[in-house]
């Protein structure tokens, strides 16, 4: 099993923000980590002043840093943007717009609403969150070099459509923003707005869960205020993620040894040692069968795709232990089903209807679990 190793530089350029700004940011009750209250268009800085367009800089729920405190104006940069996108506001919009986000000892941010934040979000998720954009440029150099055609489509087709979320219905800024100044429409009966965002980072806040109800009276709406819980990754995780379904598309029947050697170069850039020890080809997890680069065909929403990003339990959030590339039809036969559904759906079957079966199919069946008990028995933890 390969290593993903937290390195304490990960933490030091915001701990340091953090130790040098909260002493000035105390005088007004504030500190250098806070939260927003609300989801609201901002400008960000360029090296002229302030864009000309607006973006969700902040979004309700998510964790923002003060990078700097100076004459009254406060810098602020969300978890949920890049490094390059700061914006400035008044001290005062720093009170009454954001919470002061609490720290404990081990910098995990402990006041995050934890519908909205299901994972506890340490400091040091700003640094993964810089770290992964240099380590995506340098999966994206590795797979434009790539002398095959058919792994480099592998790539551009499968890997690169999971960093960000999934797509969803949204209103654009502008009708946003005509609906806020008019008001809605009286000859319409239609709901506007949409809570999830169309396509965002995997570490916005969690949305889905909220009704209508409570969306249209949240101090947000109608701006989106976050993503569906199955998409949600914090950016620390999303490292480890992008490293395993590297590793599994690599490790396909018919891929050549030197790809792995290539990537594994990236990776030690990365302290990840040791992806590719003691390999085997890569098996989809519901049928355990290889899968084949040569046989890899695709199409968006296709119904006949070779291979797919499946998750084992497809309500849970996007991590190791739940992503995997597997068969397209696999995909299909589980549905929107976890594993485990799967097999009660199998026990309640043989208890309803238990002659229905041929006793070669229930041994079969009694030998899978006979063997699985075992492997418990002799489990380490």
């Amino acid at each position: 099993m390969y290593l993903f190793p937290i390195i304490k530089r990960h933490m030091n350029r915001y701990l340091t923000l953090v130790q040098e700004l909260t002493p000035l940011l105390s005088k007004i009750n504030m500190v250098a980590v806070v939260i927003a209250k609300q989801t609201k268009l901002r400008h960000y800085l360029t090296k002229k002043g302030e864009s000309k367009k607006k973006e969700y800089l902040q979004i309700e729920g998510a964790p923002l840093i003060v990078i700097n405190f100076e004459n009254d104006i406060v810098t602020l940069n969300s978890l949920t943007s890049s490094f390059a996108r700061k914006f400035n506001i008044s001290k005062q919009e720093l009170v009454t717009d954001f919470i002061p986000g609490q720290l404990d000892d081990n910098n995990i941010i402990t006041n995050l609403d934890k519908t909205k934040y299901p994972l506890p979000v340490n400091v040091s998720e700003f640094q993964w969150r810089d770290d992964f954009v240099k380590f995506e440029a340098d999966i994206k150099t590795f797979v434009k070099k790539l002398d095959n055609p058919l792994l480099q489509k592998i790539f551009h087709d499968k890997l690169f459509q999971m960093i960000q979320t999934q797509g969803a219905p949204f209103e654009k800024i502008v009708d946003i923003e005509k609906f806020i100044e008019n008001g809605p429409d009286q000859s319409k009966h239609t709901r506007f707005g949409n809570p999830i965002f169309n396509r965002n980072c995997r570490w916005c806040p969690v949305a889905d869960h909220l009704t209508w109800e409570q969306y249209e009276t949240s101090p947000s709406y109608p701006y989106p205020i976050g993503i569906r819980a199955k998409d949600f990754c914090l950016p620390s995780e999303m490292h480890k993620v992008l490293v395993e379904m590297i590793k599994q598309i690599l490790t396909f029947k018919n891929v050549d040894e030197k790809h792995r050697q290539n990537m594994q170069t990236i990776f030690s850039k990365y302290n990840v040692e040791n992806v590719f020890d003691n390999i085997t080809c890569h098996c989809c997890k519901y049928c355990g069968c290889e899968i084949d680069m040569n046989a890899y065909t695709s199409q968006y929403k296709s119904e006949h795709n070779y291979i797919e990003i499946c998750h084992r339990d497809p309500n849970s959030h996007f991590c190791v232990k739940n992503m995997y590339w597997g068969h397209g039809e696999c995909n299909r036969r589980q549905g929107g089903y976890t594993e485990s559904d799967r097999i009660h759906d199998a026990i309640g079957l043989i208890n309803y209807n238990p002659t229905d079966y041929s006793p070669d199919l229930l041994l079969l069946l009694k030998e899978s679990i006979d063997r699985a008990l075992v492997l418990h028995s002799t489990k380490s933890d």
